[in-house]
């Protein structure tokens, strides 16, 4: 590729001492950035391969590196044109996108940001979908050596890391067994359910880093560097941008099926209940083993072979052994495995199980899972994180969750949850209150080793147990999203769902992923859509417990259509749509381009035969409330937007066509516009309408021809004859009633 950026001369700036944060350097491959904000990981990775075999640190990219240095720090505290700054806490995700643009600068021959022209801006818009889809492989053989991304590199291996061989335990736990196929996504972007979806948020990340070196040019232009001379894409705004690519993507997360929720709780609930206390005796047993002793030596070797007898020699509650827990046999698919890989790998799965009937019983955020502190309260006996109140009944006891609210607010604050009740003086545990529980004990040992405050803490080390505190890190919400699909792949099984669940929801895609589109976001949706399908009445109360500022938040984002539906089925727009379509079953006759598909659904053998009037009300309440199809009823017809969205002309008349757009835009819906729309239909109940509108238009066009000004009113004569011609198909169905 053909470059325009003329010869400049660079100008020196010495950044080698210049710290970016209390740990990093300027010059570091790797920034770690200071955020006190819980389950964020707050790292930029700046080396990795580029499609031509060179790397980003190699002096031949230096100019394009430190750029992209420059405006990443830049956006930090000025954003200048762009307008606003960038959140720590969301640099990694925007780190991704400028990971893909950096290596197509580099397989397209660029060699400064001052070659992002207007035309190479075009073709890199034209090059995501690939780049999204293909990953790598995008540049065909060129990047097969970068197995892994940045943020998957292994750790380096402490000389007393282990309690199996050092060869067995170089990995990163990132990684743990868990094969290419079972991978989700990086933890940037770790929230989208398959790596091959050209979703809003991809496409997005990797457009706007070409907007901050924009806006960020006067920094590249002091320091020499090319810099991008005019607004990017000729000054369209980002989503208009994005919009180009990914079109309709809208991150539209739904409640999980009854049907697939039920498995993944009864399977995480499994692992706290009946697994956790041999899970926990066993890591008390490793503990003992490894401890300094003056009789048997203190080598690592000697220590691993005191670990292994001490595992091999306990004996289950159901009486089963180390190489066979609770009768499983090959558990994790880890065979006659090392004990102490077997146990971390119940270890793992225990700390994720937790977690799960946290997100899935309590509908906290992934970050606020993070951000609970441990610690054991001696005086109650709970985690120090619980906290317990009488209610004014007196009859009944509550738990509360302590944790750190970081969404939403300014500030961190230190919030209050629900937890759960139980009835006072009873010695009881809750589910979750046992969670956090078992959290504690199962994270006490390794949140001290490491010096950390928060409960969860995550082990470096793929197999084992770590000795150093190196090897011990604080856990980002991309890493709670990808143990909670290492979870499903490992654990629950749902290959045996049906195609539909009892609700009419599709299957078909749990099924053939084994759950891998199931995300973190899922248990917040789920945990809302139980609660206000149970009771609509606690809409407010789940507003509070979501820490919302408003209502229509909590109604828009967890309160879905069908749910809805289901409780307000004795609404009269309900069941007006509802009787419509029964009088369709029963031969009332329609008008207009929708009519036609009303009469042929309805005449299928589901609603016509002998079906009394209490069947047919049942089947097409379950029709209407699993398609939410809701009819808009006027007096000139029925709007069937709900049915095709797209098709709607006062949608397309405003450009607001959409997908999610289902409602009509009353700003320029009219009668004649409504009439020729391909989502109406009329009956004999607009036939007054239609009749008043014929003799109204019929009377001013008449007026206006004896006045010899028949030319001003062609559109007054128009909607007569629409008119009149309505009127003569809605007589004629009258009359055969």
């Amino acid at each position: 590729m053909v470059t325009t950026n003329p010869k400049r001369v660079m100008t020196p700036v010495d950044r080698k001492e210049m710290r970016v944060s209390s740990r990093s350097f300027w010059t570091d491959d790797i920034w770690y950035l200071d955020n006190p904000k819980p389950g964020q990981k707050n790292v930029i990775y700046w080396k990795y391969l580029l499609p031509d075999g060179s790397w980003t640190t190699d002096p031949e990219n230096f100019e394009i590196l430190e750029s992209f240095r420059e405006a990443f720090w830049g956006m930090l505290s000025d954003a200048g044109w762009y307008g606003t700054t960038l959140a720590v806490g969301g640099m990694e995700n925007i780190a991704t996108g400028a990971r893909s643009l950096f290596r197509w600068m580099n397989y397209r021959g660029l060699r400064s940001v001052g070659d992002l022209t207007p035309v190479n801006q075009n073709l890199y818009l034209e090059d995501i979908p690939g780049i999204v889809v293909y990953g790598n492989d995008f540049y065909g053989e060129r990047l097969r050596d970068a197995e892994f991304e940045p943020d998957d590199f292994e750790v380096e291996e402490d000389d007393e890391t282990a309690d199996v061989d050092a060869s067995q335990s170089v990995e990163r736990e990132y990684e743990e067994t868990y094969s290419d196929e079972d991978e989700g996504e990086g933890e940037g972007e770790v929230e989208e359910s398959e790596r091959d979806q050209l979703t809003w948020s991809k496409v997005t990340a990797r457009i706007k880093p070409i907007y901050f070196l924009f806006a960020q040019k006067a920094k590249l232009a002091a320091r020499g560097f090319g810099f991008i001379q005019n607004e990017p894409f000729g000054g369209r705004r980002l989503n208009k941008v994005t919009g180009t690519i990914a079109k309709h993507t809208l991150n539209r997360i739904p409640p999980l099926p009854d049907e697939v929720v039920g498995p993944l709780l009864r399977i995480a609930i499994e692992w706290l209940e009946v697994r956790s206390a041999d899970i926990l005796a066993m890591q008390d047993l490793l503990l003992n083993a490894r401890a300094e002793r003056e009789d048997s030596g203190n080598y690592l070797t000697q220590k691993a072979g005191r670990v292994k007898a001490a595992l091999e020699s306990y004996q289950f509650l159901d009486g089963s052994n180390i190489y066979e827990p609770w009768g499983v046999k090959n558990i994790g698919g880890l065979g006659q495995r090392h004990p102490a890989i077997i146990l971390r790998y119940c270890f793992n799965r225990l700390r994720d199980a937790c977690v799960i009937v946290l997100q899935y019983l309590i509908g906290i955020r992934p970050s606020e899972v993070c951000g609970i502190a441990g610690g054991m309260n001696e005086t109650t006996g709970l985690p120090t994180c619980v906290g317990t109140i009488r209610l004014r009944s007196g009859f009944m006891e509550a738990f509360n969750l302590i944790s750190t609210l970081s969404k939403g607010v300014e500030r961190l604050r230190l919030e209050e949850w629900s937890l759960a009740c139980r009835p006072a003086g009873s010695t009881h545990l809750p589910l979750t209150v046992l969670a956090l529980q078992v959290l504690e004990r199962l994270m006490s040992p390794w949140r001290k080793l490491g010096g950390y405050d928060s409960m969860i803490v995550g082990l470096t080390l793929a197999h084992s147990f770590p000795y150093s505190p190196a090897n011990i890190e604080p856990v980002s919400v991309g890493f709670l999203g990808k143990h909670l699909k290492i979870f499903i792949t490992r654990e629950v099984d749902f290959s045996g769902l049906p195609d539909k669940s009892h609700r009419g929801e599709s299957l078909v895609e749990y099924r053939k992923s084994g759950g891998r589109n199931i995300s973190a976001r899922h248990a917040r949706k789920t945990f809302a859509a139980f609660i206000l399908e149970t009771r609509a009445s606690l809409l407010g109360a789940v507003k509070d417990h979501f820490k919302h500022m408003s209502v229509s938040t909590t109604e828009g984002a967890y309160f879905p259509q069908s749910t809805r539906m289901r409780g307000d089925i004795n609404s009269v727009g309900t069941l007006d749509s509802v009787s419509m379509f029964m009088q369709a079953v029963r031969g009332r006759k329609f008008v207009g381009r929708m009519a036609e598909a009303v009469h042929r659904y309805f005449s299928g053998p589901e609603f016509q035969g002998n079906v009394d009037d209490n069947d047919l009300f049942k089947k097409i309440k379950a029709f209407v409330i699993k398609h939410d199809l809701r009819i808009f009823f006027n007096d000139h017809g029925k709007c069937f937007i709900k049915v095709d969205p797209l098709a709607s002309r006062c949608r397309q008349a405003t450009g607001t066509a959409h997908i999610m757009m289902t409602k009509p835009d009353y700003t320029v819906r009219s009668p004649s516009m409504c009439g020729g729309c391909a989502v109406f239909a009329m009956d004999a109940e607009n036939l007054p309408f239609w009749k008043d509108r014929t003799i109204r238009y019929a009377s001013d066009a008449e007026a206006a021809r004896k006045d010899d000004r028949e030319h001003e009113y062609r559109v007054h004569l128009a909607r007569a004859q629409q008119a009149e011609q309505f009127v003569k198909l809605l007589t004629d169905f009258e009359d055969d009633r």
